[in-house]
């Protein structure tokens, strides 16, 4: 039984690139998280700076690919720094009691915590099996120390006070005990942890195979590491095939025609590249297509999909000729782990390229102090970048009174989708949410392939009468180019500005909203235009914004023109006061286009979110209108 092969683990590389890096990395050392291990065995004298890398280590990360290299051919150079490494791991944190040398942050990783000992106790059972299998010379009072050493990695497993169910740290956790239990014999403990496994994944995964932590690339890289358990240690779990068969349907939605994931919630921005053999073990084409970057399987299929239970809303169509658009909404909060402060954000994706997007994930700092600004604001976190690519200036999405929307206050509400309409060449999607208590928040996307068109219509009401200052922000990919025009903006997707550039324009509809100054790269009075191009750097990005002031109810209705042959003219809009119904009318070159969107009505029965049947969609051409432009909102 081989070590279970982690996500980290998981990699394009062949078996001759596995050999090359592996010597590289001994030479040069474990390189992860802008941090660096070098050599492997100096764990003596290491100290950590991000929390992620230091899990990592704590997890015994760094000698992961020697093990894998030790199972398939046994080298005595690499199991001298393998148990050197481990030698030095203990002396410095063994002792559980005492597991923070002296001079360390409180904000340390624990090295005692949840996923380093679930991930750790696995390899250490493998090692413990290696020197015994093998016979090799090791000194029965070093072997003795081992085995110690792991028992008590099973007696924390086994203790459920430890046991973090609520998070992915609860199934790595799981996996690591049930693999260190079979290893050595403890039938059991890997019962106990068996138990534990099918209780994650029935807590963590909707019945429509979303995973609730609010991240398309934790999905995954949870979705990996229960594929790979069960090629390394037989999971005996009636939910599981279900689960990974539903979750593979899911993630064929959440990757976008540039083969990276959505970058919503703690998502970062990568091209998904698997091994062959991972795709090919895939058993939806779709997924396998996007996995393997086109080289298996078949085309994501177009449509529009709605996971009432997840909380995602997914468009993937043809749009404006030859091009193809792909838009994820973001309408989710099942509990605080990995949320974003992004109710009903959407991203958007043309000819795979980005052009509407989200901050990304910035790497995690130190825990925000009890009592801190920070965390009375609601960020966990620490660290100037990490809180503002959580906050909601950094999505695309409405804020309320230039503030962040509070999670760690705020009530999970599970998923906030209603309704999707796919027919006559139109497509939509229809969420809302509850805001800061007491505000409202109805979206609704609507993509019109022909004329080339994204409409976002939002509608928020306070319903205590309080008022509020509302900004719809949508922040785009770098390389965009914008510009404030009348009634909007005017954006070039490729930043050059001249006269052949590929522009479109941002129009808004609704009356009383004003459209703000683009803004690129600030840095204060608030953080503003930033996203993430890697997990530790943020680089400047355009933000546009539409600003309603002094009102409990407001509404926007936007319009993404990507017809920039033919600009919108004569615009009249529409809505009555519970924003369910609204009719919205423009004008070009001669031709005059109707959208009306009705019964986006939706109800809540005991915390639960009740679709909206009557909910449509319906595009009309009609004669030139000559009547001046109107809005009207009753």
């Amino acid at each position: 039984m081989r070590p279970i092969e982690v996500f980290e683990a998981l990699d394009p590389r062949t078996a001759p690139e596995f050999a090359e890096n592996l010597e590289a990395q001994i030479s040069a050392g474990y390189a992860r998280d802008g941090e660096l291990l070098h050599p492997l065995d100096a764990i003596d004298v290491w100290v950590p700076a991000g929390r992620s890398f230091a899990v990592r280590v704590h997890s015994w990360d760094p000698i992961g690919d020697l093990l894998l290299a030790l199972d398939a051919t046994f080298r005595e150079d690499l199991f001298t720094i393998v148990r050197t490494f481990i030698e030095r791991w203990v002396a410095r944190f063994g002792d559980r009691n005492s597991a923070f040398p002296p001079g360390w942050s409180e904000a340390a990783v624990d090295p005692w915590s949840d996923v380093p000992v679930g991930r750790r106790a696995y390899r250490l059972a493998y090692v413990v099996e290696c020197i015994e299998f093998r016979s090799l010379p090791i000194a029965s009072a070093e072997l003795a120390a081992l085995k110690s050493l792991l028992a008590d990695h099973l007696e924390l497993l086994g203790d459920e006070r430890t046991f973090k169910s609520g998070t992915n740290h609860g199934l790595y956790q799981a996996l690591g005990y049930h693999a260190a239990a079979r290893r050595v014999g403890r039938a059991d403990h890997a019962a106990a942890a068996l138990a534990r496994i099918d209780h994650v994944i029935d807590r963590h995964f909707t019945d429509d195979g979303v995973h609730k932590e609010h991240s398309p690339a934790y999905q995954f890289m949870v979705h990996a590491t229960l594929r790979n358990a069960t090629r390394s240690i037989e999971i005996a779990s009636p939910r599981l095939a279900d689960v990974m068969e539903k979750s593979e349907e899911a993630l064929s939605w959440l990757i976008m025609p540039d083969f990276r994931f959505a970058a919503i919630g703690d998502t970062d921005r990568y091209v998904v590249n698997m091994p062959e053999a991972f795709a090919d073990d895939v058993g939806n084409d779709a997924l396998a297509y996007l996995l393997s970057l086109g080289q298996r399987g078949r085309l994501p299929p177009d449509g529009v999909r709605a996971f009432y239970s997840g909380g995602y809303g997914v468009i993937r169509t043809p749009f404006a000729g030859n091009r193809r658009a792909h838009l994820v909404l973001m309408a989710a909060y099942h509990s605080r782990v990995h949320k974003h402060s992004d109710d009903l954000a959407i991203v958007f994706n043309l000819d795979g390229r980005d052009v509407v997007v989200d901050a990304g994930k910035f790497i995690y700092g130190e825990f925000s102090r009890v009592g801190s600004d920070a965390r009375k604001a609601g960020f966990r976190y620490s660290g100037e970048g990490r809180i503002y690519c959580e906050s909601t200036q950094a999505h695309s999405t409405v804020d309320i009174d230039n503030a962040n929307s509070n999670i760690m206050t705020a009530r999970p509400y599970g998923s906030g989708m209603v309704a999707r309409h796919d027919a006559d060449g139109v497509q939509a999607l229809y969420s809302e949410c509850y805001r800061n208590g007491a505000i409202k928040h109805k979206r609704i996307v609507v993509s019109l392939p022909e004329p080339g068109c994204l409409i976002v219509f939002d509608w928020l009401d306070d319903r205590t009468g309080v008022t509020h200052d509302f900004r719809q922000r949508f922040l785009l990919a770098p390389d965009i180019a914008a510009r404030r025009d009348e009634g909007g903006f005017v954006c070039d997707l490729d930043g050059r500005g001249d006269d052949e550039a590929r522009t479109f324009d941002v129009v808004q509809f609704a009356p009383l909203v004003a459209a703000e100054p683009v803004v690129i790269g600030q840095g204060a009075p608030e953080r503003l235009g930033w996203i993430c191009d890697t997990a530790t750097s943020l680089v400047p990005a355009p933000q546009i914004c539409f600003r309603r002031e002094g009102t409990s109810r407001a509404v926007f209705l936007t319009a993404f023109d990507f017809d920039a042959s033919r600009r919108m003219t004569s615009r009249e809009f529409r809505s009555n006061g519970a924003g369910s119904h609204v009719t919205v009318r423009w004008a070009k070159d001669g031709e005059t286009f109707e959208l009306e969107i009705s019964g986006a009505s939706a109800t809540r029965q005991g915390g639960r979110l009740h679709r909206a049947d009557g909910f449509s969609v319906q595009l009309r051409r009609c004669p030139r209108s000559d009547r001046a432009s109107r809005s009207v909102v009753r």
